[in-house]
Formats: structure tokens, sequence, C-alpha cells
């Protein structure tokens, strides 16, 4: 999202537009880092198997 603000590309969005984008970055952002948690814990409980 960082390099999207840099590179200028929601200049020309509205106020609104611009923060849809932003939120689904960190909707995605969020869920990149549950999947990652998931992962790990289902890598664990294999483990211990």
């Amino acid at each position: 999202m960082s390099t999207i603000r840099r590179a200028g590309l929601t200049r020309d969005l509205s106020d609104q537009g611009a923060s849809r984008i932003f939120t689904v970055g960190f909707a995605l952002e969020q869920l990149r880092r549950n999947l990652g948690d998931l992962n790990s814990r289902v890598a664990e409980l294999a483990a211990e198997k």
C-alpha cells in the first residue's frame, strides 16, 4: 500500500475511494498475518502427533 501511495496512484480517487483502497489493503494484511498464525498452529499440532 505504501508503494501505491508513493506512486501517487490514489491521487485521482475521491477521499471515499482512496479510503476503500487502503481499507482493503489493511484487511488483506490482517488476513495474511492470521493465515500465517494458523499455519504455525497447524504445524505445531501436526508435530505433536
